[in-house]
């Protein structure tokens, strides 16, 4: 809005489309008292199965990072898997790097969970639960969002959750994606190379800073706008037309 209205254009910014398709049922279900929720979007097309080995490694980087600090909280990990995508496909796609899909337990049908995936090493029992159907539960219970997604990184940013990204492996989320992305979404994006390592360093480190964290809340919720935007671009389009 400030481009075009430098251009001499009378543009205003009403809010973003994208904040008024959020379905919020209970976040609750997802959210740790004690304990971080980390949730992984590995994006919503194809290249999401490869996407995945990337933020699987990012967690076993993680885990393996905060156990030689000491840290003792907890961390959950969840994935926000699109409906166009498969558990099984996933665990699949997963099997060669040492993953196990396993089952959804008695009652989490009905909460949404499709599945879990588990890896044992010298670290302990790594778990990450699968997740359909409950994506604004997901983002509003999440502490930090690692995503490799368009629209759900810009979401979580305009619910004030931190984003942390790097470039994926497919024809969708580039480098030069990732980078315009990061120009959109100012502070409230981190963007870091792809490095399981380098991704495990930062996200601790949003994790650990509370200052951090307001900052980045702050930045998102400011550029992507408050919700209601739909309602109000269609009444300016009306009383435009009228």
């Amino acid at each position: 809005a400030d481009s075009l209205s430098r251009q001499g254009l009378p543009a205003e910014f009403a809010g973003n489309l994208m904040m008024d398709c959020l379905q919020f049922k209970n976040p609750a279900v997802f959210q740790e008292k004690e304990g971080w929720v980390i949730l992984l979007l590995p994006g919503s097309r194809e290249e999401a199965y490869e996407n995945m080995k990337d933020l699987t490694a990012a967690v076993v980087a993680l885990e393996k990072l905060a156990s030689e600090q000491g840290i003792k909280q907890r961390r959950c990990y969840f994935v926000a898997l699109a409906g166009g995508l498969n558990f099984n496909e996933l665990s699949k796609r997963l099997g060669p790097e040492g993953w196990v899909g396993a089952e959804p337990e008695a009652g989490e049908v009905e909460e949404g969970v499709c599945g879990r995936l588990s890896r044992v090493d010298a670290k302990g029992n790594l778990r990450i639960t699968i997740v359909q159907g409950r994506f604004a539960d997901l983002l509003a219970a999440s502490d930090l969002v690692i995503g490799l997604a368009g629209t759900g990184n810009e979401q979580a940013a305009g619910l004030g959750k931190p984003v942390l990204t790097f470039p994926g492996r497919g024809a969708q989320f580039t480098k030069m994606f990732a980078e315009r992305q990061k120009r959109l979404l100012g502070d409230s994006v981190c963007l870091v190379v792809r490095e399981p390592e380098v991704v495990a360093e930062a996200a601790l480190g949003i994790l650990r800073d509370p200052a951090v964290q307001e900052k980045m809340g702050k930045s998102g919720r400011q550029r992507m706008g408050d919700p209601g935007g739909a309602r109000k671009i269609a009444l300016r389009i009306k009383e435009y037309l009228a």
